[in-house]
């Protein structure tokens, strides 16, 4: 209950910061669970309830549960970046390479967003 409650405050502080007051606000979800990690209930109902929100602002929200998609190309064309109940090892060596290479011009431009049990994934030392 405590993460859902925090999902909504996250969205709608999203929704009602001056920053995210452009049109077309580009949204990449990431849900991925590590192999044998604890799979949460609630993923399905989160992105549900981003999905919801993204259309009532007109945000562009994709989904993604590959961690592919972390790549230079693919990240730079999303305002924000949020880690959805991942648990786990989620991305491999060259996946987090990207995400790093991309994470501080994504925490310059105050996109990502570290919530709903993101720490619970593993990060590559």
């Amino acid at each position: 209950m405590k993460r859902f409650v925090l999902a909504i405050l996250t969205l709608v502080f999203l929704s009602t910061n001056a920053l995210f007051a452009k049109e077309n606000i580009q949204i990449m979800v990431f849900s991925k669970i590590g192999e044998g990690a604890y799979t949460h209930k609630s993923i399905a109902k989160g992105i549900e309830f981003i999905k919801s929100i993204g259309k009532e602002q007109q945000w562009t929200v994709d989904v993604s549960y590959d961690g592919a998609d972390f790549n230079a190309i693919n990240l730079s064309q999303y305002d924000v970046v949020v880690f959805l109940n991942t648990t786990g090892d989620v991305l491999n060596d060259d996946q987090q390479n990207a995400f790093e290479n991309q994470q501080q011009k994504i925490k310059e431009a105050e996109r990502f967003i570290e919530r709903f049990k993101a720490k619970a994934s593993k990060a590559k030392q």
